[in-house]
């Protein structure tokens, strides 16, 4: 009796696998384009350290050190000591890492504190400055803005292996003159004997009137406060959007993290201008409020006769 043989099945291969392979075709062809992409969707779809690895050589062959220099480390972090391609990442960390460009972002000295950089669609809040920004080579736009500042955007020739200096010209953030506040003329206080000229009721419709201001001004300080920290916490939540749209492997931004950093140039604005509103608003508004008028007092000197002689009187008002 004749038994046929037995076949097995091969299991097909996943889209991962298949794009890896596609990628490595690419790769040993010299086509990094191609293979650069195969890898990053196969990563996309399967994360594995060994697709990482292949991409970070890829990238590394086409001149993008700073994005194969953090997918090397990447690996390295992921892989356990005993892993045998942990030798092969870190050598190649530490050669992209002799290649690193970096660039150093210095502002002047009249820079707010909360300027804010944008520099290829990743948004950089000031504190972030104090190290070098590590980027891949090649023309590079830094737009520099602030609350109330009209953003400026400068290019700069970032080079493999090499420390580049960007300096902000001060007259990127202007020099606007301090604020210039108008303290309201002192109040009269008219005699009660004078109270039914028309000139007292003239000014006793002005105090009113300056009661109402003043709790306009107050209501507008209060509106102030209520829009800065609105606009604070939009602030911040643009920028962990546009942290989380933007790969820090790749250094690149999607669309929706590029507008987060536009929109963090935005608030940012509306928050310094809605607590300079608001402290402008309350001092004057409770000063308005709370002030009381001044007192003043009136002396009037009358010569009376007393019978055999006459006398000098000085009376005084309050």
């Amino acid at each position: 009796m004749l038994v046929a043989p037995l076949v097995y099945a091969e299991a097909p291969k996943s889209a991962a696998q298949v794009l890896f392979q596609e990628g490595r075709d690419a790769l040993a062809r010299g086509d990094y384009p191609t293979a650069c992409d195969k890898f990053q969707q196969s990563d996309e779809l399967d994360p594995a350290p060994g697709t990482r690895l292949n991409l970070g050589e890829c990238e590394l062959q086409r001149g993008r050190v700073a994005t194969a220099y953090f997918l090397f480390l990447a690996v390295e972090r992921q892989l356990s000591e005993s892993d045998v391609r942990i030798p092969v990442a870190r050598s190649k960390r530490e050669s992209a890492e002799t290649r690193l460009p970096k660039l150093v972002i210095q502002l002047p000295n009249n820079a707010p504190a909360d300027t804010r950089i944008i520099i290829r669609g990743r948004l950089y809040l000031t504190p972030e400055l104090a190290e070098p920004i590590i980027l891949d080579p090649g023309l590079t736009e830094v737009t520099v803005g602030a609350p109330g500042i009209d953003p400026r955007t400068m290019a700069v020739q970032v080079e493999e292996g090499k420390l580049t200096t960007l300096s902000v010209p001060p007259e990127t953030f202007g020099a606007s003159p301090p604020m210039r506040q108008t303290q309201p003329a002192k109040e009269q206080r008219v005699p009660s004997s004078n109270r039914t000229s028309p000139s007292w009721h003239l000014e006793r419709t002005a105090r009113a009137s300056s009661k109402k201001t003043g709790v306009a001004f107050l209501g507008f300080g209060i509106t102030g406060t209520v829009l800065g920290g609105v606009a604070g916490i939009l602030t911040l939540e643009a920028k962990h959007t546009n942290r989380a749209h933007c790969n820090s492997v790749s250094q690149t931004c999607d669309s929706e993290g590029r507008d987060a950093a536009s929109r963090g140039l935005l608030f940012g604005t509306l928050t310094t201008a809605g607590f300079a509103a608001s402290a402008v608003g309350i001092s004057i508004g409770t000063y308005l409020l709370v002030r009381k008028e001044p007192k003043k007092t009136s002396a009037r000197v009358q010569l009376r006769s007393l019978g055999s002689g006459a006398g000098v009187f000085v009376t005084q008002a309050f």
